[in-house]
């Protein structure tokens, strides 16, 4: 990311990205040059003069955004966000499910909600040396296949709502950020993760129910259908925490000697806390 300040616009930021992604850029400028009309608070793209959303600059794809106010919260053990600020974002969320189901564009992208439960699997035998590997694998079986007999709403979803995508400008002000892993899928994953990272983040022992609560009421606001705090909902809640889970051990080092067991992953220590709860 670069800020520049151009003539006649002002404060830009500039993104370059590190490898040729062209199906998943045009895919998540499409949308978000879709979403910004439709009056939703997103990054605005800055088009060049032809009216092109983004360019090729050796090689790489090229995105030019106006400067965004404001900052994403810092959520911890030690730093519990007010329930404004979670109902504030459980709103945006809805109102970008609401506006996203207008959204046609031709080209399909290529990630999905199963992208890194499948890059996992592919990596079998890594997973099979750490204790409890065995298991670690049958339960994102069992979730994977769980999910893609999922009937309910789908649509466009962010795919990646944690608290540091959403930049505030005050509380009842959000905007949604970074779009990458934006793709169609159960709507209700969205929310899923959401409340996995902003009522449980790493480290603390139970979830901050005041937040998860307030996030739903929120969410309900706006949302083109309402979700309740049942099996269905704590089941996707799973799900995202699975996917961090598959996440941390795709991209762990197959020689990194300091993790040999599965329950080393917090992502998946948060999985098993709301596991219980279905």
């Amino acid at each position: 990311m670069y800020v520049a300040m151009l003539k006649k616009i002002g404060k830009a930021v500039l993104r370059v990205s590190k490898r040729d992604i062209s199906d998943s850029i045009a895919f998540e400028v499409n949308l978000l040059d879709f979403l910004f009309h439709q009056n939703i608070s997103v990054p605005h793209i800055i088009p060049t003069k032809e009216g092109a959303l983004w360019i090729k600059h050796d090689g790489l794809p090229v995105v030019c955004f106006h400067f965004i106010p404001g900052e994403a919260l810092l959520v911890d053990v030690n730093n519990k966000p007010q329930s404004v600020y979670a109902f504030t974002a459980g709103k945006s969320l809805g109102l970008l499910h609401a506006a996203g189901r207008q959204f046609n564009y031709r080209h399909a992208k290529r990630r999905t909600i199963f992208t890194e439960y499948n890059r996992a699997l592919h990596q079998r035998e890594k997973i099979l040396l750490l204790e409890s590997g065995k298991e670690f694998l049958k339960t994102i079986e069992r979730y994977l296949n769980w999910a893609q007999e999922y009937n309910g709403t789908t649509g466009i979803i962010h795919n990646d709502y944690i608290p540091s995508n959403v930049m505030f400008n005050g509380k009842e002000s959000a905007t949604i950020i970074d779009f990458d892993w934006a793709c169609r899928g159960p709507l209700i994953k969205d929310v899923g993760i959401a409340l996995a990272t902003w009522s449980l983040p790493d480290g603390l022992e139970h979830h901050w129910k005041d937040v998860f609560n307030a996030f739903i009421e929120g969410y309900n606001e706006t949302a083109p259908e309402k979700i309740m705090a049942n099996e269905i909902l704590y089941k996707w809640i799973c799900f995202a925490c699975l996917t961090d889970a598959c996440t941390f051990f795709s991209d762990l080092p197959e020689d990194d000697p300091s993790i040999t067991r599965i329950m080393q992953c917090r992502r998946y220590r948060k999985f098993l806390y709301f596991a219980k709860k279905t």
